[in-house]
């Protein structure tokens, strides 16, 4: 874990879940919830007075999620974008990261899933779920059919049985006990993957899967 602080701000327009989600991160000691609010507007006075590396967003609070995404990516685009919501659907989801968003979460996950996104998203990362990861595959797939990819080198067996879990919406822990294999070895071996076949992300290498098997 890096000795850098987080700052993060939170904006949903229910006040036992905020209260609950900066109980949370304020657990740990590489964040520092530095703003909360309830709406698009306080997210956009938020980021502008506080300054955060993460802001924590609900899709559905007065203002809209997507317009506070928007405005945020536009004024600024240094500030990292987690939503935290209960729409479930592929419309809000890809609503959310098109508008901007590096990641997505469903409310209810539990506390250690939430820190992990906020970690990986405010190191640079994304943060989809695998159950919205393969959402987003079969309707991506359902429009355009996919076309067969090459890797630009060759994967290696280990690499082969995770890219085929990892086509099936697998976590990086669920390759790992499915495999007998340490959660940071397959975590290793997915940005190996990942490398070879030319993609950004978890998604686009399911697509990679979906479109060999076409």
């Amino acid at each position: 874990m890096s000795d850098r602080i987080t700052q993060i701000v939170v904006i949903d327009d229910h006040p036992i879940f905020r209260d609950g989600v900066i109980y949370a991160l304020s657990c740990e000691a590489d964040f520092r919830v530095v703003g909360e609010g309830e709406s698009a507007d306080d997210a956009i006075l938020l980021c502008r007075d506080a300054r955060p590396d993460l802001a924590l967003i609900d899709m559905t609070m007065p203002g809209g999620g997507v317009q506070a995404i928007t405005r945020i990516r536009v004024e600024y685009p240094s500030i990292r974008i987690l939503v935290l919501t209960v729409e479930d659907g592929v419309g809000h989801v890809t609503g959310a990261l098109g508008a901007g968003a590096h990641g997505y979460l469903l409310k209810g996950v539990g506390s250690a899933e939430l820190v992990e996104a906020v970690r990986q998203v405010a190191r640079g990362g994304t943060y989809v779920p695998p159950v919205f990861a393969a959402k987003l595959l079969h309707a991506r797939t359902q429009e355009v059919p996919p076309q067969p990819m090459t890797p630009a080198e060759p994967l290696t067996e280990r690499e082969e049985e995770i890219l085929d879990l990892l086509g099936q919406g697998r976590s990086n822990r669920e390759i790992g006990l499915k495999l007998g294999l340490a959660e940071k070895t397959v975590k290793w071996h997915v940005t190996s993957i990942l490398e070879k076949l030319g993609v950004e992300n978890r998604l686009q290498a399911a697509m990679f899967v979906s479109g060999r098997k076409n």
